[in-house]
């Protein structure tokens, strides 16, 4: 269902788009149509010493 309703149901809104278009970005990641903006290791984003 892409519709919510809030909380005193008088007005529908659609599901935020980016959510959507971030996880058909993962899909496509995952399944190899695309390539990630930026390769990063797990040593990249953890300095060494922590």
């Amino acid at each position: 269902m892409l519709f919510t309703r809030n909380s005193d149901n008088k007005k529908a809104w659609p599901l935020p788009l980016g959510y959507l278009m971030d996880l058909w970005e993962c899909h496509k990641q995952f399944t190899g149509m695309a390539k990630p903006m930026e390769d990063l290791s797990i040593d990249d984003v953890i300095p060494v010493g922590i």
